[in-house]
């Protein structure tokens, strides 16, 4: 079954540094977008928990947003630089907006038992996912040298050879 509810939390709503430097107008940007990166996650649907997307690899784009939020564009448009300066949330490597620590905060999607398999398996693709944007493969360095001895063995290109053996 879908997520139906997100968790706020308590202190850092209260206490936190989004209550201190962010506007009223601004705080309520933020919680619908979690409300979105909420919508969509579970059983039925293929999105990632904590993006902003309509459906996993196509983000939301900024005018979708605001339709969707009934907000303004340039309300969205001037909110989401704050919030990325913020590091509340992060853009992928496709532009997609995914909210930062959603996993960590969203731990439990029924307050007390462990998530689904599918919520589970959808929380491992997006941190894949994340560790993916932050350290991209470089191809080049994938394959590692081969050598082949004489006897057409596989050597590491590690290993020294023994020079009684030849191998």
């Amino acid at each position: 079954m879908p997520l139906q509810w997100i968790k706020l939390w308590i202190d850092p709503c209260l206490d936190g540094s989004i209550r201190t430097e962010f506007t009223l107008e601004e705080r309520g940007l933020w919680y619908e977008l979690l409300l979105i990166a909420g919508k969509g996650q579970g059983v039925a649907r293929d999105k990632r928990p904590g993006y902003l997307e309509r459906k996993m690899g196509l983000p939301l784009t900024t005018m979708e947003i605001a339709s969707r939020l009934n907000v303004p564009i340039d309300k969205v448009n001037a909110c989401l630089p704050k919030f990325l300066k913020a590091e509340m949330l992060k853009q992928d490597n496709f532009g997609t907006y995914y909210v930062v620590n959603w996993s960590y905060y969203q731990a439990s999607t029924n307050g007390h038992k462990k998530p689904s398999p599918d919520v589970a398996r959808l929380r491992r693709r997006a941190k894949l996912h994340e560790l993916a944007n932050e350290f991209p493969a470089d191809v080049n360095k994938l394959a590692t040298p081969v050598k082949i001895n004489e006897q057409g063995i596989l050597m590491n290109p590690e290993v020294v050879e023994d020079k009684d053996t030849g191998v």
